[in-house]
């Protein structure tokens, strides 16, 4: 699968702060499960492991020249790398790497695969 350009907006709608918007291929938004699985994943009460999935705000359809695009509207999530190459203490790194384990895991609870953690856009708590 190709990657997908992901867009950085600040939205009135949810509190005038920053979201993420990954607008999907027309021929990707035709078979795409993303938005179903991500809205199954919304805040868990149940499970505060979920906390670090990131969580479906919108998603909505953009007609264009190429057909209609679906745009998912989520949290904005740093990658792996630019985290680790940011953290200043390998206490921070320890922290990170608990926190993604912790996603994962909530995720294979809910009999989700994760495709790939190399580059991939993560959700970081500071506590």
């Amino acid at each position: 699968m190709s990657k997908l350009p992901l867009y950085a907006a600040n939205s009135l709608t949810f509190y005038s702060r920053f979201v993420a918007l990954k607008i999907l291929t027309a021929e990707a938004t035709e078979g795409s499960r993303e938005a179903k699985i991500l809205r199954s994943l919304s805040p868990q009460n149940d499970n505060e492991d979920g906390r670090y999935v990131g969580c479906l705000l919108d998603d909505f359809y953009v007609e264009g020249p190429n057909g209609k695009h679906q745009v998912l509207v989520t949290e904005v999530l740093a990658s792996i790398s630019s985290i680790v190459r940011q953290a200043n203490s390998p206490k921070l790194v320890k922290q990170f790497c608990r926190q993604a384990i912790l996603g994962l895991a909530f995720l294979h609870s809910r009999g989700i695969a994760h495709g790939g953690t190399s580059s991939t856009p993560v959700l970081h708590s500071g506590t």
